[in-house]
């Protein structure tokens, strides 16, 4: 525990003793200063909110025992943006971080390391940092680090400015590198800390590990964790926009989805081992965990398999949160998204920064999240941006010149699997008014701050 808990408690020992236990008549007693927690911050690779049907440990941690958010997405579907996100509580337009080769234009100073760590915080990154961060590069604004680029085996890990060759199962390594930072932060337990861990699982390529390669997946039903259905395969996408890779079927991605939830149980693994860590070492309770992932990933819905798209299985993310005794177990549908981790950490920490995002907490909700993809034609897709509502989604597709080229629009309440898109039906009847639609997307694309969480 806290030496500063010891502490305080020989204070108030030592003035019983004397006869002061209380401040003098006509002085008022002090604001007690709040309590900051420690941040346990897990980032997973491409995974899907259905993946968590393989992670039974991390389901009982927190989305049993602390809050769910079903509701929960990526402003930008792709991996450095996603993660320029998380770091920093700003969409992409106003990080900058476009596509994975532009890590170099994160303005690293705001992000939420930085902020903590300037507050008084001990930080520390086990895993993966950034796209094209080179392993001979420190992350800034962490005190410890045990970084690198990606992949299960054969990458050098960065350790604290030493490349370090592994033969390590990564996200192994990753998980042992963890609770060894756990295990220092403790032999200095006056000031709190933040400790990030990202693996690659279960990004491809699927190298899954030999105690798991004939695993029996999924462990948990999707009503368990409140999830529908899988979608019904969608036999005719003539309504949707024309992009490149349509002719994927569901039965492929079948086997792909096994291959996903197989990686994700060393995942489950090394979170069993950080609860037990935090147990051991009486941090559990001081300890604020989030877990997400940076997106998710088509797997044949719509005839496609890929990410850096707005629909729902490209966008949309596990969000779980736990602190015993300030956050409540529940499930909450309300909308929140990457962009509001860093608010969250950043409220609790008692940090005032200027950011897109809000607080996970905060009594107010958003009535939309605008979710936009930009620099898509570099891989033949095209750029897009997005509003989500709980009701409806709306998206703008543009050409390599910046121009609309389509609409999509779907009815969540009666379509939830986006089968039907009310602008290419054929049915002029049902199509909704597209000029607020327009002026929205219009207001979003610049928004920051606050314009970014209340309609502009």
């Amino acid at each position: 525990m806290r030496k500063v808990l010891a502490l305080a408690l020989a204070v108030v020992v030592a003035g019983a003793c004397t006869g002061d236990a209380r401040p003098p008549i006509g002085r008022p007693s002090p604001e007690p200063e709040p309590e900051r927690p420690n941040v346990l911050l897990v980032v997973t690779d491409d995974m899907r909110v259905d993946g968590l049907q393989a992670m039974p440990e991390t389901v009982d941690w927190l989305m049993d025992g602390g809050r769910a958010y079903t509701n929960a997405y990526a402003t930008t579907p792709l991996c450095c943006p996603s993660r320029a996100s998380i770091f920093t509580g700003l969409y992409a337009h106003n990080h900058g971080v476009l596509k994975n080769k532009d890590s170099h234009d994160l303005d690293t100073d705001r992000t939420i390391q930085a902020y903590l760590q300037e507050a008084g915080y001990r930080t520390a990154i086990s895993g993966k940092y950034l796209n094209s961060w080179s392993v001979e590069e420190d992350p800034p604004y962490f005190d410890r680090w045990a970084s690198y680029s990606g992949r299960y085996f054969g990458k050098p890990f960065n350790i604290n400015g030493r490349a370090v060759e592994t033969d390590d199962y990564s996200t192994y390594h990753i998980g042992k590198r963890a609770l060894g930072f756990l295990r220092g932060f403790e032999r200095n337990d006056e000031d709190p800390w933040f400790l990030y861990v990202a693996t690659v699982a279960p990004h491809t390529p699927f190298t899954i590990p030999r105690q798991y390669r004939g695993a029996d997946v999924p462990i948990m039903g999707r009503r368990i964790l409140d999830l529908p259905d899988p979608v019904p395969r969608e036999r005719n996408v003539s309504d949707k926009p024309d992009i490149r890779g349509r002719e994927f079927a569901l039965e492929k991605p079948r086997k792909l989805q096994r291959k996903q939830w197989r990686l994700l149980l060393p995942v489950d693994d090394i979170m069993r081992r950080l609860r037990t860590g935090l147990r051991r070492m009486g941090e559990e309770r001081d300890t604020l965990v989030i877990f997400t992932s940076d997106q998710g990933l088509l797997q044949g819905e719509h005839g496609l398999y890929a990410k850096r798209l707005p629909y729902t299985e490209s966008i949309q993310v596990p969000m779980l949160l736990r602190w015993p005794g300030h956050i409540d177990q529940s499930r909450e549908s309300r909308l929140v998204a990457n962009i509001d981790i860093a608010p969250t950490i950043a409220e609790l920490a008692g940090i005032d920064a200027e950011m897109d995002g809000r607080s996970m907490l905060a009594t107010v909700t958003r009535e939309e999240l605008f979710i936009e993809q930009l620099d898509n034609w570099r891989v033949g897709l095209p750029d897009w941006r997005s509003i989500r509502t709980e009701e409806f989604q709306y998206v703008e597709y543009y050409d390599p010149d910046g121009e609309l080229m389509d609409r999509e629009y779907y009815d969540l309440t009666n379509d939830p699997f986006q089968l039907t898109n009310l602008f290419g039906d054929l049915d002029p009847d049902n199509d909704p008014d597209v000029e607020p639609l327009e002026q929205l997307i219009e207001a979003y694309s610049e928004c920051s701050g606050d314009l970014c969480f209340s309609r502009p």
